[in-house]
């Protein structure tokens, strides 16, 4: 009897370190049934779990504050350019072009630096600007009030 339990007990050591094999492949540490990152949680930590997407009103906020932003440096960059002596406006426009936020922000940024351009009595300026606002008023129209052909 004692013969057969040692015999018995060799079978079973072979076998067994077939299976431990076998369980590293098969993705190692998961142990009754589980997979890793099963569960509600991921199983991640908090700290790793990736964050939910951001409310509606955060992420307006965050839109909101990411166009200020830009548009206080295309502010800061268009009076630069207001101040220079001459006449080449060419510059000016393409920042005003790339000015963000709503309809009423344009404007309002627009009559801004118009407002800039009269401290430095650049009539010539003035006059494209406001061309350029009536410009807007008219894309913004004619975006609003497409009509179906």
């Amino acid at each position: 009897p004692g013969g057969e339990g040692a015999e018995g007990d060799g079978d079973d050591g072979d076998d067994g370190g077939h299976h431990a094999g076998e369980d590293v492949e098969n993705g190692g540490g998961a142990t009754d049934g589980e997979f890793p990152g099963a569960g509600d949680s991921g199983g991640l930590s908090p700290e790793l779990r990736p964050q939910r997407y951001p409310s509606p009103s955060s992420l307006k906020r965050q839109i909101h504050n990411d166009c200020m932003e830009v548009n206080n440096q295309l502010r800061a960059l268009i009076t630069k350019e207001i101040r220079k002596p001459g006449r080449h406006y060419e510059k000016i426009f393409h920042l005003l072009k790339q000015i963000q936020g709503t309809l009423d922000t344009r404007i309002i940024f627009l009559q801004n630096i118009i407002k800039e351009a009269a401290r430095f009595k650049k009539r010539v300026l003035i006059e494209q600007l406001r061309n350029f606002l009536v410009e807007i008023h008219h894309r913004a129209n004619n975006m609003n009030h497409t009509s179906v052909l």
